[in-house]
């Protein structure tokens, strides 16, 4: 379409994005993968942090002579299961940021 003036409308062409190369889609994928790695440190962590009051419960009952409610050997398996994860994750992490 013309304008008043009499020039021509040209519609601006967005531009083109490289396609990335090898090594940047290795590094995104790296970096993808620290974040879920990092991701399952986190979530393990919760998963802690959500048994501390049974410890916490259990310490309290033990002081007082009573009898708790919790299975402590279990409780100390899953959190160590838990721990052992997290240190396998972090180890995991470690080697792939010094890459």
């Amino acid at each position: 379409e013309l304008s008043d003036d009499g020039s021509v409308y040209v519609e601006p062409v967005a531009p083109v994005q490289p396609e990335p190369t090898e090594e940047e889609l290795a590094e995104m994928a790296k970096q993808e993968q620290i974040r879920q790695v990092t991701a399952q440190i986190n979530d393990l962590k919760v998963q802690i942090a959500a048994s501390d009051y049974k410890v916490i419960k259990t310490y309290e009952y033990s002081l007082l002579g009573e009898q708790a409610e919790y299975d402590m050997e279990t409780v100390h398996a899953e959190r160590q299961n838990l721990r052992d994860q997290i240190n396998a994750l972090e180890t995991q992490l470690t080697e792939l940021t010094a890459e």
